[in-house]
């Protein structure tokens, strides 16, 4: 019981000397009582293949497996990704194995069938995004659950990979409602 006690202590206490980002974007610091708001601007990420041949981008795990994103003004903390929706080729697996956390864990669930783009050169994929990032964390009852939030404005570096791990990268300051474009050069 002791144990119990002071560990729920320690994460009060750290909960409270941290800022936290609620899922509206607002930052609130407990120290200093401030509130900053930052809503999510939706835009629109394009990879371009401006390579000699044709590149392949798996996106088996959803429209933004082939994107990660990297904080230069800060630390996200780890597991934090690209926030996406199902579309037509990820048939509701997005929703049901990485499910928004709640009063149970997502299930687990088998690898989804594995879905590749392959653009030609010249050609895009385009993610329709909401400027949202999502991180993956551990369920009170066990197993994994993802919380969305804003990202705090500032800049960022948003990577588009291929299957041969050839990566294009951007320098981006977020929010931005302007569309973010990667672009994929050298050997396919």
């Amino acid at each position: 019981m002791w144990r119990l006690v002071t560990a729920m202590f320690i994460l009060c206490s750290v909960a409270l000397a941290s800022p936290a980002v609620a899922e509206d974007g607002a930052t609130r610091d407990a120290a200093t009582q401030t509130t900053t708001t930052t809503a999510a601007t939706p835009t629109t990420i394009r990879v371009v293949n401006k390579a000699a041949g044709p590149v392949t981008l798996d996106r088996s795990f959803g429209p933004a497996q082939p994107f990660s994103i990297v904080a230069l003004d800060g630390d996200l903390g780890a597991h934090v990704s690209l926030d996406e929706q199902d579309d037509a080729k990820t048939g509701g697996w997005i929703e049901m194995c990485e499910c928004a956390c709640g009063p149970t864990p997502c299930p687990e669930c088998e690898a989804p069938a594995v879905v590749e783009v392959v653009l030609a050169p010249g050609e895009a994929y385009e993610l329709p995004w909401s400027g949202q990032l999502r991180r993956e964390v551990q369920h009170p009852m066990g197993g994994i659950c993802f919380e969305t939030f804003t990202p705090p404005a500032g800049r960022y570096e948003i990577s588009a990979c291929t299957t041969r791990k050839k990566c294009g990268k951007a320098k981006v300051s977020l929010p931005s409602e302007e569309g973010i474009e990667i672009a994929l050069r050298g050997a396919p």
